[in-house]
């Protein structure tokens, strides 16, 4: 059986397998300055840094428009493929799942299946991998859905956050609450829970933080040394260090497989140039 993937851009899927196997990627958009422009296609992640600091004006994210999924959809099926998989940012954070559920009513709905990853970034990319592993494994279409439906609860995000400006900016938490991390030097450690974000801890200090970031697999996962994972780094501009918080997340687990990644803009509103997200798979 043909089956097409397809992702949004928050999903951070590795390019070589968007080229390998040839997933399209649906880009959010992005407002700012009076422009609009589409994530990861108008603007590099290393542009947007640069930006971001430089001034007072704050992005803002939309989803796809739901043109753009009923045009990918529509191709796809034109070029043979008999199913679509259809993979997702957690719809407690995007609107995004509305509208490829909107686009897939527009064409032969019977062979779209539309997926809430329930989480972000490589959260939502490895079930895609896992899709494909699935697939080439030669399992049937249900049992593709069924191995990436039970990815998603042995999936999980874990995010450290350099500052809380960014993310009040972005209209993600109150201002009041943002203003009192300030103060107190907060670096907030959160994560995804059934598509919603939780705090998991709020360090004063950096090195505090990440000491919680990486005990965040076992404390609130149960993942240990007997448990093999596959963790991919996310990181805003500090690729160096990324490597190093790697490093030490291979000395505390049995990492499989581990890799750093630049995260793509729409996460990066959010989160800011300092962010780090460990999306971790077992």
């Amino acid at each position: 059986m043909k089956i097409k993937f397809v992702v949004d851009s928050t999903c951070d899927v590795p390019k070589e397998l968007v080229e390998k196997y040839n997933i399209a990627v649906v880009p959010l958009t992005v407002q700012w300055m009076g422009e609009t422009f589409r994530d990861g296609v108008d603007m590099t992640s290393d542009e947007f840094y640069d930006k971001l600091v430089k001034v007072d004006d704050h992005p803002k994210t939309s989803q796809p428009p739901v043109g753009e999924f009923y045009e990918v959809y529509k191709r796809a099926l034109e070029e043979g493929y008999e199913k679509i998989i259809s993979i997702h940012i957690t719809s407690g954070f995007s609107g995004t799942c509305q509208s490829a559920e909107t686009a897939a009513e527009m064409v032969e709905r019977d062979k779209v299946e539309i997926i809430d990853s329930k989480s972000a970034c490589m959260g939502a990319g490895w079930l895609v991998i896992k899709g494909i592993e699935a697939m080439e494994k030669g399992l049937d279409f249900s049992g593709i859905i069924a191995e990436i439906k039970k990815a998603i609860e042995t999936t999980r995000v874990v995010i450290y956050l350099d500052t809380l400006e960014y993310a009040i900016r972005g209209g993600r938490i109150s201002k009041l609450k943002g203003i009192v991390g300030s103060l107190l030097n907060v670096k907030p450690v959160i994560y995804f829970e059934d598509g919603m974000v939780k705090e998991y801890t709020k360090s004063r200090g950096k090195n505090k933080a990440i000491e919680s970031f990486i005990d965040a697999f076992e404390k609130l996962f149960g993942v240990d040394q007997n448990k093999p994972i596959r963790i991919a780094l996310a990181y805003g501009t500090d690729k160096e260090y990324a490597q190093e918080v790697l490093e030490k997340l291979k000395e505390k687990y049995n990492v499989q497989q581990g890799y750093i990644f630049q995260t793509g803009i729409a996460i990066a509103v959010h989160g800011g140039p300092n962010l780090l997200a460990a999306c971790g798979t077992w």
